[in-house]
């Protein structure tokens, strides 16, 4: 049993956790773990076997030694056939190099310490790892914001040495890294990772304390960091973010900068990013968002007094009626008590005698 992402089962049996998701290693060959068992399919290229067995899948990957990293990512080659002790020597951090042999802890490079500390520190040659993979530099700080560690200071200092090298990493891969590493309960402990990336900013305000969402998070840490909507589209647009975020995020940096009233941010916004938008800048309005939601008052067309049926029974164009419905919704925000069928049907009247003129 080895450990290769933070909280596996080893850690978590460490760290005195319930384990989650087991990783099974082996002296065996590809070839012979897929004869010992009746359902078996080969998973990527690298030895890593499925083993589908009545209870479920489980993932078993033979011993390996690694060849030179020409693309910055996987090794031209594997060898298969090696000890133990050569394929941990391969992993990345010190504690995703332990694992247990049904009797004991097999550390090799001094991980127990190292989890028992606290401190994410690489195996073998900083450097040397972070040049054969950059992406390992984002796991390093996404690790540390998962688990609540620290980069072990060499290991800190070849990650700013070799940031260069993730201008050459695939923008959705990291990506998806920055997402892990933004709904990680200690983000204080990663977000310097962003000062390190291409095109990247200085974030020194943590995020941890907003709701684990991904459009409040990374709107959190933008409006933090004194980042405008645009500056945060185009960022996000770099790292191929889905549009969902994009759209998101830049829709709540502009509703903070409004500094409007809570109607006319629901107005504007919807429910879900005023929620956002008053986590980030204002919480103590979060309950004034909620009172004024349940006092029934009108925030959105559909809770006029009067709808798009009404007006076409009055006469009004139907290219005229999502304009005047607006018109009406933002007056009824202002005056509340207007929100009646006769008073709305009165505004209308007004509204295309004035265009008739």
């Amino acid at each position: 049993l080895s450990a290769t992402e933070p909280l596996d089962a080893l850690y978590d049996a460490l760290l005195e956790r319930t384990p989650h998701d087991f990783d099974i290693t082996t002296s065996a060959l590809p070839e012979d773990i897929g004869a010992l068992f009746e359902k078996t399919v080969e998973v990527g290229v690298f030895g890593t076997v499925c083993v589908i067995l009545p209870e479920g899948r489980v993932e078993v990957t033979p011993f390996r030694a690694d060849g030179t990293y020409d693309d910055l990512r996987h090794p031209d080659a594997v060898r298969f056939g090696v000890s133990l002790a050569e394929d941990l020597r391969r992993r990345d951090f010190t504690v995703n190099a332990l694992c247990w042999d049904g009797e004991k802890v097999v550390d090799l490079v001094g991980g127990r310490k190292d989890l028992q500390d606290g401190v994410l520190r690489a195996v073998g040659d900083p450097p040397r790892r972070f040049a054969e993979d950059p992406l390992r530099i984002l796991r390093l700080y996404r690790f540390a914001a998962f688990l609540g560690f620290s980069p072990e200071p060499v290991t800190h200092r070849a990650a700013v040495q070799c940031a260069p090298l993730l201008g050459r990493i695939s923008a959705p891969r990291i990506g998806d890294e920055l997402d892990k590493l933004m709904l990680s309960p200690m983000t204080e402990k990663g977000i310097e990772v962003f000062s390190l990336l291409p095109g990247g900013f200085h974030a020194d305000r943590a995020v941890s304390d907003l709701p684990e969402d991904l459009i409040c998070r990374w709107a959190g840490l933008f409006y933090r960091a004194d980042k405008d909507a645009a500056f945060a589209s185009a960022f996000l647009r770099s790292v191929h973010r889905p549009n969902r975020i994009v759209y998101g995020v830049r829709d709540v940096l502009k509703g903070i900068s409004e500094k409007t009233d809570t109607g006319h941010l629901l107005w504007r916004y919807g429910r879900d990013n005023t929620g956002r938008i008053l986590r980030i800048s204002d919480s103590s309005r979060v309950r004034e968002m909620n009172e004024f939601i349940r006092s029934g008052r009108c925030w959105r067309t559909e809770d006029l007094a009067l709808d798009g049926r009404a007006l076409l029974a009055a006469g009004v164009e139907p290219e005229q009626i999502g304009k005047i419905l607006e018109k009406l919704t933002e007056h009824v925000l202002r005056h509340p008590n207007d929100n009646t069928a006769d008073c709305l049907r009165r505004m209308v009247k007004e509204y295309q005698s004035e265009q008739s003129k």
